[in-house]
């Protein structure tokens, strides 16, 4: 095989191949063998003839109108191997040179290939970025968990904030009934269930007690008969209750978790909460880094290459569903959408990830970053997953991958380490010690 052309322009190269006269007559064989199975000729048995008989029958013509067929298909993959081309769709503006016995053919196609990238100074990016305290994240989540662990009990005292109130609600828009709010509702002081006019006139009363307001509320309202719209609104007190919040002893932690004491238990949520944090955090300065990377970088995707990765997400998304027991139809009928304006709502997100992987292998071409066969293991090994835990088990596994796009994964990533170390990072803390 010649390669007599791979000019590219853009996203397209125009390749040109040529095929020798041997080839041709190798491949002239093969369709031979391949059409020759079916033939049925009186006097042989099916699939037993010789070429030169099936030729006398159906003509030579056949035979090389498949062997071209199957030469242009095996010349075009030996050219995408040997050119190390990144192709993105099938081939277009397919061209067979006119057969001549004894003499060579010539193929010409063009080839959409994964876009140019034009990267800018992505050294000593200049980037902002939030981070959360720890500190203030595990008194969070103590705070919330003893909050989810909160009884009610009723009480005779009048209504304070975070009370939790039972009412006879009646309300109307100019004199007409809402029914979506005329009934009996159990509400929370601060929630604003009703709007916080109710809150605020139900403060202080007891049971039995009528609180009457009026309110407008948003267009944007979830209640389509309350949007945009003044309600009468008059809610009975029918039942008060106080929240109790409980104490974090160590009889709390024994009931709710497999440790003994408070401090085993504050100092396990600290350490959970400080990787969950950092993760977060990391995740943060890489979204800017990636941010302010593409601002620097010209990519032009194809339409063909954003469809497809749409695709995929769509695809990923409907399998997450299914772990849930729940149907993409089931999800579209409820959201009242079609799958055209899901995947509508996936092009943005699917072209910047499609440009920010594009741009961080180009980072990593231009830093020379190679991953190495010792490198993947090694990666492997840090998930500290019970079942990878030898050597065999870590060469099953990547038996069992794609471990050319798991190199990719990891190099992408070895680039957005290298950016971190080049960028210039302004931290803002917040959260307690802010």
């Amino acid at each position: 095989m010649k390669i007599l052309n791979s000019n590219r322009e853009g996203n397209i190269v125009h390749l040109e191949i040529e095929k020798s006269p041997e080839a041709i007559e190798k491949n002239i064989q093969k369709a031979f063998r391949t059409l020759s199975k079916d033939v049925r000729i009186p006097g042989f048995r099916k699939g037993r003839i010789t070429q030169s008989l099936f030729e006398k029958h159906f003509g030579r013509h056949s035979l090389i109108e498949e062997a071209l067929n199957l030469l242009l298909n095996e010349a075009y993959s030996e050219a995408v191997d040997l050119l190390d081309l990144r192709v993105i769709d099938r081939p277009k503006n397919i061209k067979i040179s006119e057969y001549k016995e004894n003499e060579p053919v010539v193929f010409s196609c063009d080839v959409d290939v994964v876009p140019t990238v034009t990267l800018g100074d992505y050294a000593g990016l200049e980037i902002a970025v939030s981070e959360e305290s720890t500190d203030e994240t595990v008194a969070s989540q103590i705070d919330q968990l003893l909050s989810n662990y909160a009884t009610f009990e009723s009480a005779s005292r009048p209504v304070e904030a975070g009370d939790r109130l039972t009412l006879d609600v009646t309300a109307t828009v100019a004199g007409e009934t809402i029914p979506e709010w005329t009934r009996s509702s159990t509400v929370t002081i601060g929630d604003a269930h009703f709007g916080e006019a109710m809150d605020q006139a139900l403060m202080g009363l007891s049971v039995g007690d009528t609180a009457q307001c009026e309110d407008t509320f948003p267009e944007t309202h979830a209640i389509a008969a309350v949007a945009g719209q003044t309600v009468a609104l008059t809610a009975i007190v029918r039942d008060i209750q106080v929240r109790n919040v409980p104490v974090l002893d160590d009889a709390f932690v024994q009931k709710i978790s497999e440790l003994q004491t408070v401090d085993a238990f504050r100092a396990d949520l600290q350490e959970r909460m400080t990787k969950e944090v950092a993760d977060k955090n990391t995740e943060r300065r890489q979204e800017a880094l990636i941010d302010a990377l593409l601002a620097k970088t010209e990519i032009e995707l194809q339409d063909v290459l954003v469809d497809r990765e749409v695709d995929h997400m769509v695809s990923d998304f409907e399998e997450r569903l299914k772990r849930i027991r729940y149907s993409l139809d089931s999800y579209l009928a409820s959201a009242g959408k079609t799958r055209e304006e899901i995947k509508d709502g996936y092009r943005e997100s699917a072209a910047k990830r499609l440009k920010a992987d594009l741009a961080l292998e180009s980072v990593a071409e231009a830093e020379n970053i190679v991953v190495t066969d010792d490198m993947m293991r090694s990666e492997i090994l840090s998930w500290n997953a019970p079942e990878l835990q030898s050597d065999a088990d870590v060469a099953a596994y990547l038996a069992g991958i794609d471990s050319r796009g798991f190199a990719e994964l990891l190099r992408r990533r070895k680039a957005l380490e290298a950016l971190e170390a080049k960028a210039n990072i302004q931290l803002e803390l917040v959260g307690k010690g802010a």
